[in-house]
């Protein structure tokens, strides 16, 4: 699948195991990288706002997904559990690493989409 997005141009598609060609990350990951990217950016946001100097920032995403449903058998086709890792390379404490990310997990947007019982709707024009 051929994704534009503003000037931007992605490709997503699925493994061959499943069908695909395997020519680019599949939806799923792509969402993992979504949350993970979305977590650095206001981590970073967060920091530089408190004085907080970060050298690198790393996040790690796990999805757990029942490939079951994927494939038309009658289990939820939705991922079970997200798991983010975080490392942020900073002088920083650890007590002060922490509540800055406290205060970003309140405050990223695809965190908290995903956390929350979104609607989604589905049309055919």
């Amino acid at each position: 699948m051929d994704i534009s997005i503003r000037k931007h141009k992605l490709v997503a598609d699925e493994p061959p195991e499943i069908g695909g060609r395997d020519l680019g990350p599949n939806p799923i990951e792509l969402l993992l990288a979504s949350v993970a990217s979305c977590l650095s950016m206001v981590i970073k946001m967060y920091a530089e706002d408190r004085g907080i100097k970060v050298n690198k920032i790393e996040v790690k995403a796990v999805g757990s997904l029942d490939i079951r449903g994927l494939m038309g058998e009658d289990v939820k086709p939705d991922l079970q559990s997200i798991d983010l890792e975080v490392v942020i390379d900073s002088p920083a404490s650890r007590k002060e690493l922490l509540k800055l990310l406290d205060i970003v997990e309140k405050h990223c947007p695809v965190a908290d989409t995903l956390k929350s019982a979104t609607p989604v709707k589905i049309v055919l024009k």
